[in-house]
């Protein structure tokens, strides 16, 4: 019997997933902190840390989605062999 190459690939591929989304899930969870890090008090405004802010966590939750489906269509082209069916 041979090794199922395919199927650890997608293993692989859903266990990355899930490792960068944990670490995007803290960086999300830093995003929210409503406060300036002191190391920037007095470099920027608190008003362009907050339009910072919202952008940054509009992006973040965009990615979320993005990756979501990219994982899902990466894996059902490769698990289900939909690229050669597309070579026929």
């Amino acid at each position: 019997m041979a090794f199922p190459y395919m199927e650890a690939v997608v293993g692989f591929m859903i266990l990355m997933y899930l490792f960068e989304t944990y670490l995007d899930l803290r960086q999300h969870a830093a995003l929210k902190l409503p406060k300036l890090p002191k190391t920037l008090e007095g470099v920027i405004s608190q008003e362009k840390f907050e339009k910072s802010r919202a952008y940054s966590l509009d992006k973040s939750n965009f990615h979320f989605v993005h990756e979501f489906v990219a994982i899902l269509m990466d894996s059902a082209i490769l698990f289900f062999g939909i690229l050669p069916w597309f070579w026929k």
